[in-house]
């Protein structure tokens, strides 16, 4: 029984290290797929939209019609790129605070896009006073706006990553104290296995062979007295019976002989009678 209840406790104790690792390894799946994806397509994001702004600038605040005609395409194609990135992370927002966050992205980004039209605009008509309203009045506070909203969905996304991090650290050394917990149990109990073995097998059997020992120089006298609850005590008590046995043997040879003494000495006055008549 403290056997089985030893491997119990291991079992139990593997079990939890088992359910422990799952549960870390769960934690840091979702981790990965969602929190670290989503902070990466929000730095990709951040640094495409960070480019088109410098780009915007620059082709507002120049006067040559070649850097319109080389920043302009570049332009809307980094504005296909970061379509696409929205994308991507509308399907990957889970919490009602997160979409929240990515639908103002939205609007802000379709803010920015009218701005630069209008800077566009103003900047076609080549009157310095109408860009520099576009440029101060819409396109500043859209851009500024825009990535602002990204910078707050990176942040809630670190966040997350610190928070499962910390979560996953959690498990680690509830798993850790757990095992430790019944690790200290296990050889607790095999102690208590060591200790019972030691008295229940070994000393019964270190009695039985001093008993067989007296019993081999004919010492009859000391009572053996086992129990029969293991193989020691079941010996204990076979060597017991063989003691009771020895000592009705010898109160029958004793018996014997003085019958046989007995009537040796009727046959001897028997024979002083025989010889005096």
């Amino acid at each position: 029984m403290v056997l089985a209840l030893v491997l119990t406790v291991a079992l139990v104790g593997s079990a939890l290290g088992v359910w422990s690792l799952q549960r870390v390894s769960h934690e840091t799946g979702r981790m990965v797929e969602e929190a670290i994806a989503t902070e990466r397509l929000t730095g990709d994001l951040r640094r495409h939209l960070t480019v088109n702004v410098a780009r915007a600038k620059a082709f507002a605040l120049s006067s040559e019609p070649q850097v319109g005609d080389v920043l302009t395409p570049e332009i809307k194609e980094t504005s296909v790129v970061v379509e696409r990135l929205l994308i991507k992370l509308d399907g990957m927002m889970t919490t009602p605070e997160d979409r929240a966050t990515l639908e103002h992205m939205k609007r802000a980004n379709l803010n920015f896009f009218k701005a630069f039209q209008e800077l566009s605009t103003a900047r076609d008509g080549g009157l310095t006073s109408a860009i520099e309203q576009a440029y101060s009045t819409r396109f500043t506070p859209a851009a500024q706006s825009l990535l602002a909203a990204v910078d707050l969905l990176g942040d809630s996304q670190r966040d997350k990553i610190d928070k499962s991090v910390a979560n996953i650290n959690t498990l680690s050394r509830s798993a850790q104290l757990g095992l430790i917990m019944f690790g200290l149990c296990a050889l607790i109990l095999g102690a208590v296995l060591s200790l019972w073995l030691v008295r229940g097998i070994t000393r019964p059997i270190q009695q039985a062979v001093d008993t067989a020992n007296r019993v081999a120089a004919l010492d009859l006298t000391e009572h053996i007295v086992g129990h029969a609850r293991d193989e020691g005590g079941r010996l204990l008590t076979a060597l017991g019976q063989m003691q009771v046995s020895l000592h009705t043997m010898v109160d029958k040879v004793q018996v014997a002989s003085h019958g046989v003494a007995h009537g040796a000495t009727e046959i001897a006055a028997g024979n002083l009678d025989l010889s005096s008549r």
